[in-house]
């Protein structure tokens, strides 16, 4: 019977523990192992992980410490931040934080960012108006923002702090961001404005900001210490009366026109586009230029071109000696024509508006010992001829 015995016991211990169920007690063993690992590394790491501080509120360089603190990286939130609370130093003592990326007291893991929105404070504007400027700015100075004069003039007179506001640019109780700049109009002195037409521009720049006036103008071309600038016209004019400090006087610049008359057309168009002005001339002419306009030394518009007027063609036929009387022949130029001039009174000139060419003229001294004869066209010595002695002959042929 010990050989039908051992089957019967084998079958017993299949009937306690089939093997299905083995299976699902190994599986169950199994997972609860990985339970317990799950378990001890959600355990350490929540060890680990450290707690977000509350930053909202505090300054940026506590807010920085604090994160350094806590074992984790700063990183500020670029769009939702003004810009000059977070450069490196920040460009303003009066930054907050206003929002952080993770929850204060929550848990995180050592060296995540934390990202930070810095962002100026708001302040209310006071009241400014009946205060000296100093007392002004200091006021200022305790509610973080900033003042300044209404024209930065004022600034270079010298007691301008004991003048009172008069208005201010924004209204007190305003919000607004710390360091916003607010103008003060002041209740500054009436002064006298100085006579700049005619000055160089430069100097009358400065002149007027000696007593505090703002030199107002267009577009200049280059530097207003061009030597070619000078002041054609002020506004509003010294005959208009005294001006408070910090008011503005505009200016109107020109060129001070050159003198041409007498130059050649050429000359002329070249000397006036060297002084920064337009003309409507021929740059190689060689006609005589007899009038402008406007006339030399007039400070005007650069913009509007120089009339010129040029003088007409001459030939001009002239006799000098050192005695005072002479007999002279001439043919007047492009004819044949001779004229005789018996007695003339010397110096002795003849003109003739004309384009043709000079023909020979001659000339006897009646007394003196010398004598010269000149051709010109258009005022350029063409031709010339001496003669010494007693009742000399010249001739310029």
């Amino acid at each position: 019977m010990t050989v039908n015995e051992e089957p019967k016991s084998q079958s017993v211990v299949a009937r306690l523990w089939p093997p299905r169920r083995m299976h699902y007690v190994i599986l169950g063993a199994v997972v609860v192992a990985v339970a317990v690992v799950i378990a001890a590394f959600v355990l350490i790491d929540n060890l680990t992980r450290v707690a977000v501080p509350d930053l909202v509120g505090q300054g940026p360089t506590e807010a920085i410490t604090a994160i350094s603190d806590a074992g984790l990286a700063y990183e500020p939130f670029e769009a939702a931040s003004d810009a000059v609370c977070t450069t490196d130093p920040p460009l303003s003592d009066h930054c907050e934080v206003t929002g952080q990326s993770a929850a204060p007291e929550s848990r995180i893991r050592p060296g995540t960012t934390l990202k930070l929105s810095i962002e100026l404070i708001e302040v209310a504007i006071p009241d400014f108006t009946g205060l000296t400027y100093d007392d002004a700015a200091a006021l200022a100075k305790q509610s973080f923002i900033q003042v300044k004069p209404d024209s930065d003039v004022i600034s270079k007179i010298t007691g301008f702090g004991e003048w009172n506001v008069l208005a201010q640019e924004r209204e007190p109780n305003e919000v607004v961001e710390a360091d916003t700049l607010i103008e003060l109009s002041l209740d500054a002195p009436l002064v006298d404005v100085p006579r700049v037409i005619g000055m160089p521009f430069g100097e009358a720049v400065e002149a007027l900001e000696a007593v505090g006036i703002t030199a107002g103008y267009s577009s200049v071309p280059g530097s207003t210490s061009d030597a070619r600038l000078f002041v054609r016209a002020a506004s509003p004019a010294p005959s208009e009366g005294k001006r408070p400090v910090g008011s503005t006087v505009t200016l109107d610049w020109g060129y001070k026109v050159p003198k041409v008359v007498g130059l050649t057309e050429g000359e002329a168009v070249r000397t006036l586009e060297e002084a920064g002005y337009s003309v409507d001339g021929y740059e190689y002419g060689s006609k005589l230029v007899s009038k402008q306009n406007p006339a030399a030394g007039t400070i005007a518009d650069n913009s509007k071109p120089i009339e010129l007027a040029l003088a007409p063609p001459t030939v001009v036929y002239e006799v000098v000696s050192d005695g005072s009387r002479a007999t002279i022949t001439w043919i007047a130029p492009g004819t044949y024509n001779i004229s005789q001039a018996v007695d003339a009174s010397l110096p002795w000139k003849k003109t003739f508006e004309t384009d043709r060419s000079p023909e020979n003229f001659n000339a006897q001294i009646m007394n003196g010992s010398k004598v010269t004869c000149n051709i010109y066209v258009n005022g350029e010595l063409l031709r010339t001829n001496t003669s010494t002695g007693q009742y000399s002959i010249v001739s310029c042929g």
